[in-house]
């Protein structure tokens, strides 16, 4: 059952969806119905699991953030960043770490993580060629700049 999770967590089209909606987000300060639509499907597909691991953990919570984002849900926000940023000691796998920071970044436009989120993503752009899920935080971390208005 556990890879059934962890496949069924690599939903580009939920991910890319939730990020494209905290785009218009944070553009407009408005959520149209369909991000609301797309924001409640997560919820309901994810929002009971439970991850046996960090590295699905990671990958679970940054589909949860921004749908409660999204949703106005405050409460489920709170509680969801600050378990997120406890873990942030423990997980050492750099990916997991960065799409939890890029994720936080996003979400709550904090400097700090905006700064750590760099520190982990920006050697990436060195490499030759990154993988997928690497050259997928980069992007997302450009696009955090450019709507959040940190890339004067």
């Amino acid at each position: 059952g556990g890879k059934h999770v962890y496949t069924h967590l690599d939903n580009d089209r939920l991910s890319e969806g939730l990020h494209d909606a905290l785009g218009r987000y944070h553009a407009s300060g408005v959520v149209v119905d369909e991000d609301a639509c797309l924001a409640r499907e997560v919820l309901r597909g994810y929002a009971s699991l439970r991850a046996e691991t960090d590295v699905i953990r990671c990958k679970l919570y940054s589909l949860l953030l921004p749908a409660y984002l999204l949703l106005g849900e405050s409460d489920e926000f709170d509680r969801l960043r600050s378990t997120m940023r406890s873990m942030l000691p423990v997980i050492k796998a750099g990916q997991s770490r960065a799409l939890l920071l890029v994720t936080l970044y996003g979400c709550t436009d904090s400097s700090l993580y905006q700064r750590m989120a760099h520190e982990l993503v920006d050697p990436w752009m060195e490499e030759a060629s990154p993988k997928k899920s690497k050259t997928v935080l980069i992007r997302r971390l450009r696009d955090y700049d450019r709507w959040l208005k940190h890339n004067e």
